[in-house]
């Protein structure tokens, strides 16, 4: 269920909120045990008592550095307050 937006204002940065009420269900107790690992080399483990679940890492950033890091160093030779650097820095994403 929704309740009444707000509108609020800070600086130049407008912001809108508004309350939700969410009914939460009922929890089944089944008396099993479930165990969950984050991790950095593995996202996720998931153990059940019977089997064990591997979700890897995906790494995102690691994939994409050898491009990001071309692309900043092009970012770098532009000359100040040109066109071209200004693509170029929308191409690095800063």
């Amino acid at each position: 269920m929704l309740g009444n937006p707000a509108l609020s204002r800070e600086s130049s940065v407008g912001r809108m909120s508004i309350d939700t009420e969410q009914k939460i269900p009922e929890v089944i107790v089944t008396g099993k045990v479930l165990g969950i690992d984050l991790g950095l080399k593995d996202f996720c483990i998931i153990h059940d008592g019977y089997k064990t679940s591997k979700y890897a890492n995906p790494k995102h950033f690691k994939k994409h550095q050898k491009n990001l890091a071309r692309k900043q160093a092009k970012l770098a030779r532009k000359k100040k307050e040109s066109k071209s650097r200004e693509k170029a820095r929308k191409l690095v994403g800063s």
